[in-house]
């Protein structure tokens, strides 16, 4: 049976079809001139522009029209719209780190200023911040604090927290928070931090004996057990190890909201230090 005039003209333009899109593409003159001729007549083109030249119009036509198919091709993949999301158990991770609101480390700016977290300087930073403002938000703060290294009988009293003192570097004790007992004692939390050094000989002993008029909680801050190496048996009863990543976990999890992200940078900044989710922390108590 003979084919019509329209399936000839039909199968014609399937094979020319397939005949383009098996040849090599070219990105030469005559290949933009000859793609433009196709897609717009030439008496559409601006009437200066002669018909066999390298013109500006034809390269503005010709993105124009590639443009526009990439962006038809996009629209029609969803794959390719469609923000990728992972599947994580929420739940559990903030039962670990704490709620993830915007005050969070994790949510705040890592900062990468060329600089590395050092000891004085994070044990100076956590001075300020611990101790800056006043009233509930500072006595909040104060007792996160405290509770992530494990003291045992703070105060009850919220007003007496709101009048507790961080220090650090006085007489080369690293950071110190002193306050009030609820029976008006005088109590001090010394805390010794380690990055990766050891202990010197007679540092703790110093450091003890230079609060002696308090009744005195110590502890040692480093990133493993052995940051406690070196200790005689009676700075055994009266130093004890608190890993980085456990104080780090505790403190963010149960610390106050804070708006203006000041702390939430520093502990950010710090969560870097103590190798962020290495395999060591990865296993925080």
């Amino acid at each position: 049976m003979a084919q019509t005039e329209g399936a000839t003209e039909d199968v014609s333009l399937a094979a020319r079809y397939e005949v383009a899109r098996q040849m090599r593409v070219r990105f030469d003159q005559q290949c933009l001139v000859n793609h433009d001729a196709t897609i717009r007549p030439w008496d559409h083109l601006p009437a200066h522009s002669p018909k066999s030249a390298f013109v500006r119009e034809c390269l503005v036509s010709y993105a124009t029209i590639t443009r526009s198919q990439i962006l038809e091709a996009i629209r029609n993949q969803p794959a390719l719209t469609e923000p990728r999301r992972v599947s994580v158990c929420t739940k559990e991770l903030e039962a670990l780190f704490g709620k993830f609101r915007p005050s969070h480390a994790f949510q705040a700016l890592r900062p990468d200023w060329g600089i590395r977290l050092t000891e004085p300087m994070a044990t100076r930073g956590l001075a300020h911040l611990l101790g800056r403002g006043a009233g509930k938000l500072k006595a909040e703060r104060i007792r996160a604090f405290l509770e992530a290294l494990r003291i045992q009988d703070i105060p009850k009293d919220n007003r007496l927290l709101e009048q507790a003192r961080v220090y650090s570097e006085k007489h080369r004790i690293d950071l110190e928070v002193r306050f009030h007992a609820d029976d008006g004692a005088r109590r001090v939390v010394l805390v010794e931090a380690k990055f990766g050094h050891k202990l010197t000989k007679g540092q703790l002993s110093a450091y003890y004996t230079a609060r002696q008029g308090y009744d005195r909680d110590c502890r040692i801050v480093g990133l493993t057990s052995d940051a406690g190496g070196g200790m005689h048996h009676k700075q055994v009863a009266n130093w004890s190890v608190v890993l980085w990543r456990d104080l780090w976990r505790r403190f963010e999890k149960n610390r106050p909201h804070e708006a203006d992200g000041q702390l939430a940078a520093f502990m950010a900044w710090l969560w870097q230090r103590i190798g962020g989710l290495s395999p060591t922390n990865s296993n925080s108590r």
